[in-house]
């Protein structure tokens, strides 16, 4: 910690991620900020004075010690390449999106994975080019370069034109879910539906590395064996995948809140996440912070992230995955042991340990003259 006589460091903190649903990338930038703003109003990092900026249509949490402060007229990406740079003038910004201001000299910026290289077909041409274009920018004149996994900062160095080992990795949080309150109304209703049988569950997007072909055909082999496949799939305006319908043994939710997502993890035989690439995995880790087994691909960063405490399948064979389903139907003890080290292993990753981390690179950061700092 720095001397008290020092001078404070001004952190801004890009906001735009709260302007969008809360999965994947903006989840990540919600809960990092809601654990920043806890770890700061305890007293922690005094000398850091951080401010939240944010478009007006954001839907900001509630927030004890940050500042909140809403500026320009415009939203999405303008806003940030516009209104977001001169309102963040000559300090250290924090940007928590894949994206930051292009003009912007003194951006901190957390890049989740090179997915838009490795699996294009995910995404729409115009968002493709707009990206391809805009990281390698972002990234050269950054101060700092940050990525959730060793995976993703491996994979985009290259990528993004910056010295290998050059890409400072701090993982994501796995506790956000303990601490809600209980399960909704709506919940309750939607467990009652699904009572009167088992079920798997898949929390997945709608892009193609996500493998919705696996969860249709591992539904398919499930049937007979009375289980029910819950699919929970979000999708997004840039996305290019296949959808997953209702069937047989298919029961398909477009939209939950968490407390609904928390109640479905602690009723589940198990998470099924055969995701064809990942750069970090939230949804796995939050399964196994409720104790709920999970099956899950041997790709991408998945195997990083959970270490041996999931089953491991193959994305592109269904019955790797299901063989692993119908063990742990049959076999308690296997279950529970499963439950027991995912459990452990969530407990590895904290949302203040990684808001501590990464107000710790800000602090290095402002100490800095404008342009690159690499380690």
């Amino acid at each position: 910690m720095r001397p008290a006589t020092l001078p404070r460091l001004k952190l801004y903190i890009n906001g735009r991620s709260l302007t969008h649903a809360i999965t994947g990338v903006p989840r990540f930038a919600r809960c990092v900020i809601t654990a920043m703003d806890d770890f700061l109003a305890e007293g922690g990092a005094p000398d850091i004075d951080a401010t939240v900026l944010v478009p007006r249509d954001a839907a900001v949490p509630p927030l004890r010690h940050m500042a909140i402060q809403t500026i320009g007229r415009r939203g999405g990406q303008l806003w940030e390449q516009v209104d977001l740079p001169s309102a963040a003038a000559g300090s250290v910004l924090l940007n928590l999106g894949n994206t930051a201001p292009a003009r912007h000299r003194r951006n901190v910026v957390m890049i989740y994975d090179a997915v838009i290289w490795e699996h294009p077909s995910s995404y729409d041409w115009r968002f493709r080019a707009w990206y391809s274009a805009l990281l390698p920018f972002i990234a050269r004149r950054a101060l700092a370069v940050v990525s959730p996994s060793h995976f993703s900062a491996n994979a985009l160095a290259p990528r993004l034109g910056v010295p290998p080992g050059s890409i400072e990795v701090i993982p994501g949080g796995a506790d956000h879910l303990l601490r809600l309150p209980p399960p909704s109304a709506a919940a309750t209703s939607l467990s009652a539906s699904l009572a009167d049988r088992p079920f798997v569950l898949a929390v997945i997007g709608a892009t193609r590395h996500k493998n919705a072909p696996a969860v249709r055909a591992a539904a398919a082999q499930l049937a007979p064996l009375g289980v029910t496949m819950v699919v929970v799939q979000t999708t997004w305006h840039a996305a290019r995948g296949a959808h997953i319908s209702h069937g047989p043994n298919v029961r398909l939710v477009r939209e939950v809140d968490d407390a609904t997502l928390r109640d479905l993890y602690t009723r589940a035989i198990c998470l099924f996440h055969p995701s064809r690439y990942e750069g970090f995995g939230l949804p796995p880790l939050e399964a196994m912070s409720l104790g709920c087994p999970v099956v899950a691909s041997r790709a991408g960063s998945l195997p990083e992230v959970l270490g041996s405490a999931a089953l491991y399948g193959d994305p592109q064979d269904a019955r790797t995955f299901v063989d692993h389903i119908d063990r742990l139907l049959t076999n308690e003890t296997e279950c529970v042991a499963l439950a027991t080290a995912g459990r452990e292993r969530a407990g590895l990753y904290t949302w203040r340990r990684t808001a501590e981390a990464l107000l710790d690179v800000a602090r290095r950061c402002g100490d800095s003259t404008d342009g690159p700092r690499r380690r």
